[in-house]
């Protein structure tokens, strides 16, 4: 059985899209007056999740009386243009036949394995669909309404997608361009599968943390930076609808992150990755990591004990007011950032740019080289920038300090993400040894920079507070708010001590030669 790569764009519908009768403005006109079909789709794995743990999905779908089996594999990281393997079976049951030629061949090979598969949740949806043609492409357009239902619990399904059926990859994404400028719809990597599994762990609505990147060892370095950039997109959109509701702070925390990730995965492989379309990207990144960093930043203060403290000052109380008046004012421009049409726009070009950029077809003798031997020196070249920078870590002043930490959070994300190059016992625990001293060192900097970005905050507050606010009590209570501040001498010697066994890991201990 050929495998075939699935070119797919999936969009996720609120509540507030009236698309069930495929009626909407905004949809190709051929899905209005397509007939709806009703897809009941059963998801097989071990009680233990084998499969899951593989990053494959077994289902059975049943459409009108014929059974067809589907194996689905991230190619890499995350869900775009994952392999998938589909065959017409008899029944509802899972075949060992129709898994020849699959990465779980063999699996499915062992009767006791197969015995172990049961049914885990199962997916119904009405779907319409119908053929767009752009140029010389067919795309099939798609719109899912019906739900996901596991251990007696049910998630909501509605979904617009987009399949190249045949042409060019282009025409797919300037199709997905052109809906996206007339809905407001967002990007999802979330397939219905994955939707199945953490609906049965119970963590939908829980931010997920950074997700560990997978490549091939022998993988070129451009292979390895789409890797790692659909790994980051998958962590930003399952982590950008969590930052309302009960687990707000986290949320923003874990975009936070997965925005930053992206952020280190360009400058690591900027040298492959230059040209005008990169560059316009990065500011679109930048301006989704500021508002984050403002969102995040009163979040802290908020929740840490430095602001409990402030209320027991005198004035205390209208400072905690105005506080929270900055934090409610960061979020709504934050979230009405992740649900402007800027963003989703955004969204859909940076996964153009990962999947059919002008840099993937540029010749480039680093980017079709070897990721291994294009890790050490970039890792080799970072590591001695970051030693340099944080020698006599403990005299520097609190602006050089400032930048030594923001080196080695980039440096920590980069060696994270090259970590499938670590292929020994020994070269594994010396890449977590690595990452462990960075951060050390990013932990204690960051602490001593948080305690002075308070001391600005409050400054700030006493010289200029806001008109609504009694002036005289919060500046008070700002001003002694500034006097508290960190343990300075503990957290430079704790810094300078990783970076004393960081100088003594490096590359070659971590990545293979390639």
């Amino acid at each position: 059985m050929a495998r075939e790569a699935e070119w797919e764009l999936k969009f996720e519908l609120d509540q507030s899209h009236d698309v069930a009768d495929g009626v909407a403005a905004w949809l190709p006109a051929g899905i209005r007056d397509a007939p709806p079909r009703n897809l009941h789709s059963i998801y097989y794995d071990t009680p233990k999740e084998k499969l899951r743990k593989r990053h494959t999905a077994l289902r059975v779908r049943k459409s009108g009386d014929e059974f067809l089996q589907t194996i689905k594999q991230e190619d890499g990281a995350g869900n775009f243009a994952r392999g998938e393997w589909e065959q017409a079976i008899e029944g509802p049951q899972p075949q060992q036949s129709a898994a020849r030629g699959t990465p779980i061949e063999h699996f499915m090979a062992r009767r006791r394995q197969r015995e172990k598969l049961k049914p885990l949740f199962e997916v119904d949806v009405e779907r319409r669909s119908c053929d767009v043609i752009k140029a010389d492409s067919v795309i099939e357009a798609s719109l899912d309404h019906g739900h996901v239902e596991a251990d007696g619990n049910r998630l909501a399904i509605r979904e617009f997608e987009l399949e190249l059926k045949r042409g060019e990859p282009s025409q797919l994404f300037e199709t997905a361009r052109e809906v996206v400028r007339q809905a407001p719809l967002r990007l999802s990597f979330l397939s219905k599968g994955e939707r199945g599994y953490r609906l049965r762990d119970r963590s939908l609505t829980k931010p997920i943390p950074a997700s560990t990147v997978r490549f091939r060892r022998r993988a070129t370095a451009k292979e390895a930076m789409q890797a790692i950039c659909r790994t980051c997109l998958h962590d930003l959109t399952s982590n950008v609808g969590t930052i309302d509701g009960e687990h707000a702070a986290e949320g923003v925390h874990k975009t936070r992150i997965a925005v930053r990730r992206m952020r280190a995965a360009m400058t690591l492989f900027k040298q492959i990755t230059q040209d005008e379309e990169s560059n316009r990207l990065r500011g679109e990144m930048k301006w989704l990591s500021d508002l984050l960093g403002e969102a995040r930043d009163l979040d802290v203060l908020q929740m840490e004990s430095t602001l409990p403290k402030a209320r027991e000052l005198s004035g205390g109380r209208s400072l905690a007011e105005i506080v929270d008046e900055k934090r409610h004012a960061a979020r709504d421009k934050l979230r009405d950032a992740v649900s402007s049409q800027r963003f989703n726009l955004f969204l859909v070009d940076f996964v153009r740019w990962i999947e059919n950029g002008d840099w993937l077809k540029a010749h480039s003798k680093q980017g079709d080289g070897s990721v291994a031997r294009f890790a050490r020196r970039s890792i080799t070249r970072r590591r001695k920038r970051l030693l340099k920078k944080a020698d006599h870590l403990t005299k520097l002043p609190p602006e050089a300090r400032h930048k030594v930490r923001i080196a080695g959070k980039k440096l920590r994300y980069m060696t994270e993400f090259l970590e499938p190059l670590a292929k020994s016992k020994e070269q594994r625990r010396d890449h977590k040894r690595f990452v462990k001293q960075l951060e050390k060192m990013q932990t204690s900097l960051g602490t001593l920079h948080d305690a002075e970005a308070r001391g600005d905050f409050f400054r700030d507050i006493a010289d200029v507070p806001p008109a609504a606010t009694s002036p005289d009590d919060a500046a008070s209570a700002a001003l002694s708010m500034v006097e508290i501040s960190a343990k300075e001498t503990e957290l430079l010697r704790q810094a300078a001590a990783a970076r004393g066994k960081l100088a003594k890991i490096g590359p070659k201990d971590m990545f293979a030669g390639g």
